[in-house]
């Protein structure tokens, strides 16, 4: 039997935000161009962009940040998956956690091992647990315990 047939052939990413994967589009492509299914677990909706925080009130401005945030989850979608289609990420499992807030509970992992279990991936991807951004680092944390569950 060729080797490659032997081969699961899935990779499982998981990234805090919809733009996450960008930091390993080429490899996802590669593996891609290999035969590899790629699911990708996105845990938030990236809806407190940096811009979103500024002061607008300081500036005289009132924003409804509320329904600037639910615009925002909304375009963001549409941007990843337009993006995932391009790199060839098969699937995408949106958990819909807080932007900025994401935190280790049971249900999470619970939720993450389910993931694992029913996506059975060769190769597993996640944010660097020693990453200075908060939600970066807790995916990070999270999903290396999910992956050793």
């Amino acid at each position: 039997m060729n080797e490659n047939k032997k081969l699961n052939k899935k990779i499982l990413i998981f990234t805090a935000h919809p733009d996450d994967h960008l930091c390993c589009a080429g490899t996802l492509m590669y593996f891609h161009d290999l035969g590899f299914k790629t699911t990708e677990v996105v845990f938030t909706g990236g809806e407190n962009s940096m811009w979103l925080n500024n002061s607008y009130e300081e500036k005289g401005i009132y924003i409804d940040k509320e329904k600037l945030k639910e615009k925002l989850k909304k375009h963001r979608k549409k941007e990843i998956l337009n993006a995932s289609k391009a790199i060839g990420i098969d699937e995408t499992i949106f958990l819909g956690l807080p932007d900025g807030n994401v935190l280790r509970s049971l249900e999470v992992l619970d939720r993450l091992v389910g993931i694992i279990r029913k996506v059975r991936p060769q190769i597993v991807i996640s944010m660097n647990p020693l990453d200075s951004h908060y939600d970066h680092k807790k995916i990070g944390e999270i999903a290396g315990e999910a992956a050793e569950r």
